[in-house]
């Protein structure tokens, strides 16, 4: 039987702290060089790739065609395509043509009154009385 009234030494930590630099320093060492073993990573999109390029540079091509040409969009609606340039230049007649104005009341605010006039009318003046 064992003697109860007498503690147990306790036990020594040092085995477990070397097991866990062991294990750390093997990791390290396995992530250094498992990597080089392998070598370069197969470059298995280069083919995606490509195909994304060529895809990119047909609708760049489609693109500026469209931009600088006149085509039909709706026969029936009688809708057009027009280049982008000339687009542009209507957009600037047709705004130098439209007189400035006041803005809208935004909603939400109280409509502003007209000030009154700073003076009155001649024909409001009244002759002061006797």
């Amino acid at each position: 039987m064992e003697d109860l009234s007498q503690p147990k030494p306790p036990r020594a930590l040092w085995p477990v702290f070397v097991w866990a630099l062991l294990a750390i320093g093997l990791f390290l060492a396995g992530s250094k060089v498992l990597p080089m073993l392998a070598g370069p990573a197969p470059d298995e999109d280069a083919v995606r790739s490509a195909e994304r390029a060529k895809a990119y540079a047909d609708l760049a091509v489609e693109d500026q065609q469209r931009l600088g040409t006149y085509a039909w969009v709706d026969r029936a609606k009688g809708k057009v395509q027009i280049p982008i340039e000339t687009a542009m230049q209507i957009a600037v007649k047709k705004l130098a043509a439209i007189e400035p104005g006041p803005a809208a009341p935004v909603d939400g605010q109280v409509e502003a009154t007209p000030a009154a006039p700073a003076t009155p009318a001649p024909e409001t003046l009244q002759p002061a009385a006797p």
